[in-house]
């Protein structure tokens, strides 16, 4: 199951948890069909700690942002 699969199955059975997906591909379509399906942030392989520290923290933004409304 690919992540894209993974998320939209989570989306379906209800869980609303933060999604970070890693694409290995650089189809832009993936990353768009990631962000329609629910996921916070799309980020590609050759990252630097601290981009991917800044997408967890934006994801979990997001995530609290939804618990508050």
């Amino acid at each position: 199951i690919g992540s894209l699969e993974l998320l939209m199955s989570l989306r379906e059975a209800g869980h609303g948890v933060a999604t970070v997906i890693i694409i290995f591909c650089s189809d832009l379509t993936v990353a768009i069909e990631a962000m329609r399906a629910g996921a916070a942030d799309v980020i590609q392989p050759g990252f630097t700690e601290s981009e991917l520290l800044e997408c967890v923290e934006r994801a979990l933004r997001q995530s609290h942002a939804k618990w508050l409304l």
